[in-house]
């Protein structure tokens, strides 16, 4: 990845962090106050394991030659 597109993919997940951490966390006191204390944990835990089955089943790993940029020659 060339480091302007690395530059531009943190800087998206910072701002996306940010902008889902206000709401949640007012969202999460809501919750707390209004439902139940356990339920801003479980839905925590909820929407981790299916982010993390997602990460898991779509996210491939580069193989060496993509690491470090190396093409195989055309055969």
């Amino acid at each position: 990845m060339k480091r302007r597109a690395a530059v531009t993919v943190l800087g998206a997940i910072g701002t996306l962090t940010a902008v889902v951490a206000a709401p949640g966390s007012v969202l999460g006191g809501w919750m707390w106050d209004t439902i139940s204390p356990q339920l801003p944990f479980q839905l925590g835990m909820a929407v981790g394991l299916v982010s993390a089955t997602l990460f898991w089943l779509r996210v491939k790993e580069p193989r060496e030659e993509e690491k470090l940029g190396v093409q195989k020659p055309a055969i």
